[in-house]
Order: structure tokens, then C-alpha cells, then sequence
């Protein structure tokens, strides 16, 4: 499923061994396409922790 909404990525340093992840999704999504968004982490939980794992190398380099 092709999404169009924006999404962001902030990565604030703790100490040098840990880094706060802030990861948020923006966009409008009408009714009754917005009952989707209820089953939204089952859907992409997979993707996005794939996604975190791949960050987690790109930051240890």
C-alpha cells in the first residue's frame, strides 16, 4: 500500500553508548479510512523494527 503522508526521524545522543529515537507519521487519512489506523502497528510493527535495527548499525558506525 502506497502512503503519502510525512514522517520524521529525530536522534538525540543520551551518552555515547545510547541515542533517543523520536519517530512520528503526519498526515490526514478520512473515515473510514482512519479505522485503519487502529490496526496501523500490526501492519508495519515488522517494517518499523527492521527500520530500527537498520538505524541502530548506521548510529554504531
Amino acid at each position: 500500500m502506497e502512503g503519502t503522508n510525512q514522517a520524521s526521524v529525530i536522534t538525540t545522543p543520551i551518552d555515547s553508548t545510547k541515542t533517543k529515537v523520536e519517530w512520528g507519521f503526519y498526515g490526514n487519512s478520512p473515515y473510514p479510512l482512519n479505522l485503519m489506523n487502529l490496526c496501523m502497528n500490526a501492519m508495519v510493527g515488522g517494517d518499523l523494527q527492521t527500520n530500527l535495527e537498520n538505524l541502530k548499525k548506521v548510529l554504531e558506525k
